[in-house]
Order: C-alpha cells, then structure tokens, then sequence
C-alpha cells in the first residue's frame, strides 16, 4: 500500500511538487477531484508508468517517487521493475484497449496466484477434455464401419452361402442373421467339415428324392395293422408238437387223460386238482 506521493518533477502540470507535511496520507479508499485540467488525468498516468514498467512517452524526463506505507525504500520511476502492481483505468487504457471504430477491443484479463493456477488447471481439464472427446468420436467412427462391415457381410454371405448356392429367390440378411445369432452360443455343433458340407449339399440338390412322410394327425394310422396283427398273434394257442413221455410210456394213464379231456372243455381249472390249465394239449404226436 501506498502512503504518499513523495514527488512529482516534470511530470505535465506537476512541475515539482513535493508531498505537504500538511497533507494526510493514503488510505485503503481514497478520493481525489479537482478542476478540469487540475492534474488528476496527469496523476493517474503517474500511476499507470509503474504499472506498465515504463516511463509515458510524453514526458520522458519526468520523475515520480512513491513512499509505501510499511516504511520500506520509496518506489522511484528509475526503477520501475521494483515497484508494486497497479491497476489503472483511464483515457489512455481506454484508447489503448477499445476501438470504437472497428467495434473491437483488447483482451482485458486481470488474474491473481489463484486464478492463474485455476486457469492452468481448467487449460489442462479443456485438453483432456478435448482428448477423451477426440476419442469418442474415433471409437463411435469406428463403431459404425464395424456394423457397415457386419451388415455388407451378413448380405453377401446371404447371397453367396444360401441365395444363390441353394436357389432360394427371397432369402436375404434379414432371414440369415437371426440364424447366425441362433448358432453364436454353440459353434461346434453347427461347423461342418469339407466333407460333411460337400454331402449334405449333394443330398440337397439331389433330384431323386423320398415322398415326404405322411404327417402326423393325417392319413392312415402306421400302428393300426402292427396292432391287429400283434393281437392274432397273442391270442393263438400253443400246442405240444411232442407228446408227454409218460403218457406214451404208459397206455393206461395216457386213456386215463383222454377220457378226461372232454370233461375240460370250456373249463379254466382242472376238475380234478382245481389247478389253472394251461391250455388244451395234444398227447400224441399228429
């Protein structure tokens, strides 16, 4: 902070003038007026040589000396690079920085240790944004010549495995890639070596071809006659081709057996020992 101004030396209309012993020091706001031409355009561009680093262009052989407030060396336009940091905003910035003509103006930037730090950080932020979005774009560009790829080869392989190879006028991708999808989870199952493809494609251009099979639900029912059949089968009686040995062995049990048989007929259990029968049986070879 700036305590007084200690001189001012041909400086425009400050020929030598000398701070007043009178005078009160600066504070943390001050207010400075006067009569037009009374030196206060002058005064601010006083300032403004220690903010730019340079002397004012019009009064190059002028002199300025500030004295700061915690009593240290007094600033001195002879040495500008040790003077503190002003900010200056009057007609010549005005001039300097806005033209009204070109409806332009300068950059106007005033940054501290943290802003510049935030500024270098929010630089570097922009950067990787840039990047990450730089990227993006690659990856999504390469993703649509990925599916303009897949879809080319879903329709020439459509045409030049299916369409054409097997005479199928309206097969396109539409109908192939839902089949592809279908073998995606079980590959093996479905690969066909040279040789399994080579037969399978004879058997599918082969002209002698099988009637198909009657469907089921419709026509003739195959199991019918096997079951007919079956039945007569079932229901025949099995008879001895070769007569008991005791009954050719021994005449009178052999009679004893035919006078009974009769006794039998349309009987399910022997009328003797009440036992089962298993059917009529010939006692002597035919």
């Amino acid at each position: 902070m700036i305590e007084k101004i200690s001189r001012i030396k041909d400086f425009g209309v400050f020929a030598d003038f000398r701070w007043p012993a009178s005078l009160p020091g600066f504070k943390r706001f001050n207010l400075i007026y006067g009569w037009n031409y009374s030196g206060k355009t002058t005064l601010s561009r006083v300032f403004r040589c220690f903010e730019n680093g340079q002397t004012h262009g019009d009064f190059a052989a002028g002199q300025a000396e500030l004295k700061p407030a915690n009593g240290g060396s007094t600033y001195s336009l002879a040495s500008l690079p040790s003077a503190p940091v002003f900010r200056v905003f009057n007609s010549d910035f005005v001039q300097d920085n806005l033209q009204f003509e070109t409806a332009s103006a300068s950059q106007i930037l005033v940054l501290g240790a943290e802003d510049i730090a935030k500024h270098a950080t929010l630089k570097a932020r922009t950067a990787e944004l840039e990047a990450l979005s730089s990227s993006v774009r690659e990856n999504e560009r390469k993703t649509r010549e990925k599916k303009d790829a897949i879809q080319n080869d879903l329709t020439r392989f459509a045409r030049d495995s299916i369409k054409n190879p097997l005479k199928k006028p309206n097969y396109d991708k539409t109908k192939f890639e839902p089949r592809v999808k279908e073998c995606l989870n079980s590959q093996d199952s479905w690969l066909l070596d040279e040789g399994a493809l080579e037969r399978q494609s004879s058997i599918y251009h082969s002209t002698d071809k099988k009637p198909p099979p009657n469907p089921c639900g419709s026509g003739p029912n195959p199991v019918t006659p096997i079951r007919e059949k079956a039945s007569v089968v079932l229901e025949r009686v099995v008879t001895a081709s070769i007569p008991i040995p005791r009954l050719k062995d021994d005449p009178h049990l052999a009679d004893w057996v035919r006078n009974g048989q009769p006794l039998h007929v349309g009987k399910s259990t022997c009328q003797f020992c009440d036992q089962p029968l298993p059917g009529v049986r010939s006692l002597y070879r035919t």
